[in-house]
């Protein structure tokens, strides 16, 4: 029989041993989720082009974003652009608005380029015609030679000035 006395001390080192593995228990673990924590992608900070650069991935470039607004930067907040692509291109229109938000607040226009023989060989959006155009942005369409002191923005875009007076219908090949 065990007396009270040493029943106490069995009981409070019982405790003991319990509390102690407890905590052992809750730092290991609190190690292992702090561990799993720091190590997911989910937890890494927010990268505030993904959108753009998701947006721009038919570009096949890194940071295609980034790459665009520094091919926009020779072009002053006030000036106006023409983005000219081709209507074949599913993706026309996704780069055209995601251009128009990285150019902003330049206002862009667009011709949107049909196939020849396939109705009209040009269609405009937001805007009726270049006046006052200070770039031309070149989305699967080959700038010809306006590329001169422009930007390639990989092998699918080309950015460059234009000073001409060509009529907007030019533009398409």
């Amino acid at each position: 029989m065990l007396s009270i006395g040493s029943h106490r001390r069995w009981v409070s080192s019982t405790y003991f041993v319990a509390i102690t593995v407890l905590a052992a228990f809750i730092i290991i673990g609190a190690q292992g989720i702090l561990a799993f924590v720091q190590t997911n992608p989910w937890n890494a900070p927010l990268d505030p082009d993904v959108t753009t650069d998701q947006f721009l991935g038919i570009l096949s470039l890194t940071h295609p974003g980034v790459r665009v607004e520094q091919a926009l930067r020779s072009f002053a907040k006030d000036q106006a652009l023409l983005f000219v692509a081709p209507a074949k291109e599913p993706f026309t229109m996704q780069v055209y608005y995601t251009i128009q938000y990285l150019a902003y607040p330049r206002p862009v226009a667009a011709v949107i380029c049909a196939e020849p023989g396939n109705g009209p060989s040009t269609t405009v959006k937001e805007s009726a015609a270049p006046a006052g155009i200070a770039g031309l942005i070149f989305f699967e369409v080959s700038p010809g030679p306006r590329a001169g002191g422009g930007t390639a923005v990989g092998a699918k875009m080309h950015v460059t000035p234009y000073t001409g007076m060509d009529p907007w219908q030019s533009f398409c090949p």
